[in-house]
Formats: structure tokens, C-alpha cells, sequence
């Protein structure tokens, strides 16, 4: 398999976002805060394209130019508030293969350019232990737990590497 490129995604791109995320919601409804029906609600171009264009940025990962993972950052809410990394997702034949290091760095590095000094969150269920290896492995620690959830953040860096 060949090694996953990610890049961001914009609202030219809602389509593929939209195969993804429902995909997602499908293959490990556990995993995510909404639910395929919640989504499939609000479905619709407009929906998709508001998405692609809100505040933070959305990567996509390709293999041989399929897409196969996906992840959002978003600001946070107040100027000192955490960016939050929400929609993680890898396509179960294209785990192991990198790809969700690969969205979590490109999370990692909108955070560093458009919220320097601040750190970034995420949400994992408790038994997510492979998504859970993944993001401790990229610095995460934990600092709380919402319901069946860890709540996971990277502070921000020392003042001397902002």
C-alpha cells in the first residue's frame, strides 16, 4: 500500500466529504458524537459545502488518490480556548498504513500557524485503544472524560518554539 497524502479540503470537495463521513458514521457509529441519522438529516449540498468553509480547516487522506481518511480542527470557542481535532476517521482496509498520524500532524500544524499558544483537544471512547495509542503516541495526554469519553489534549508549545 502505498503511503497516505493529506491535504486540505475545501467546499469544492463536499462530495467526497459527505461519502466519507456517512462512511464513517456507518462503520463505527461508536466512534462519533452524531449519529448517521443525525447526519443524514441534515444532508444536503449546502450543509456539506457549510462545513468545508466554517471556522478550522478539514484534511482528507488519500491512497493512489482514493480517499480513505478524513479530520477536522476547529478554533476554539474564546481566544485562549483549545482548538478542537473532531471527525477523525480511517477506513478500516487503510488502517496501519499512517494515514491517521498524517491528519492528526496536519491538524497539528493549522493549530501551530492559526492558534500558536494555545493547546488542542480531542475525544476518543474509552475503548478506542488503537485511537487512543495513535494520539498519545502524538503527545496527547488525558485530562478528563465526558460520559464513555477521554478527553485528550496537547498543550501548546513553550514560548521559545511559538
Amino acid at each position: 500500500m502505498s503511503a497516505a497524502e493529506v491535504a486540505p479540503a475545501g467546499p469544492e470537495q463536499h462530495g467526497t466529504w459527505r461519502a466519507l463521513r456517512l462512511r464513517a458514521l456507518q462503520t463505527d457509529p461508536e466512534a462519533f458524537g452524531s449519529t448517521y441519522a443525525q447526519v443524514l438529516a441534515l444532508d444536503g449540498e449546502e450543509y456539506w459545502r457549510g462545513v468545508l468553509a466554517s471556522p478550522g480547516r478539514c484534511f482528507l487522506a488519500r491512497i493512489d488518490g482514493a480517499a480513505i481518511g478524513m479530520a477536522r480542527i476547529l478554533p476554539g470557542d474564546a481566544e485562549a480556548a483549545p482548538a478542537q481535532i473532531i471527525s477523525v476517521w480511517v477506513d478500516p482496509q487503510a488502517r496501519g498504513a499512517g494515514a491517521g498520524r498524517e491528519l492528526i500532524e496536519a491538524c497539528l500544524g493549522w493549530a501551530r500557524v492559526h492558534r500558536a499558544g494555545t493547546a488542542v483537544r480531542l475525544h476518543v471512547v474509552e475503548a478506542n485503544t488503537a485511537a487512543r495509542r495513535l494520539y498519545e503516541s502524538c503527545g496527547f495526554t488525558t485530562v478528563g472524560r465526558e460520559g464513555h469519553e477521554l478527553v485528550l489534549e496537547l498543550g501548546p508549545p513553550p514560548p521559545s518554539e511559538v
